[in-house]
């Protein structure tokens, strides 16, 4: 029971600034560029998800929770493979070496 309730405060917690960052982010352009898509996307998957496991935690289960539930997992599995697909093509491309140069 208390590993539950830890479990359930930290879920509640992480819901707040994932549901905040899509908000503030939803402010700006971000649909002016591929990484802000991608950006959005990603985070509104993850506060979807967020927001239906603290649903769960205060609603009895209800006949249209699994179809949403299904749907905000099809989100998220799908920004996480354009994620994925994202980097790889970056890490493929390399990028200069931002670091300070050191001083000799």
């Amino acid at each position: 029971m208390v590993y539950t309730d830890i479990g359930n405060l930290f879920l509640i917690l992480s819901t707040f600034p994932a549901v905040i960052s899509v908000a503030v982010f939803a402010r700006v352009k971000w649909w002016r560029s591929r990484w802000g898509r991608h950006l959005m996307t990603y985070m509104s998957a993850m506060a979807l998800v967020l927001v239906l496991g603290c649903l769960r935690i205060f609603y009895v289960n209800d006949t249209w929770f699994p179809v949403v539930r299904a749907g905000a997992y099809t989100l998220l599995v799908y920004a996480l493979w354009w994620r994925m697909f994202y980097i790889i093509q970056a890490a493929n491309e390399g990028s200069p070496n931002e670091s300070p140069k050191e001083s000799e």
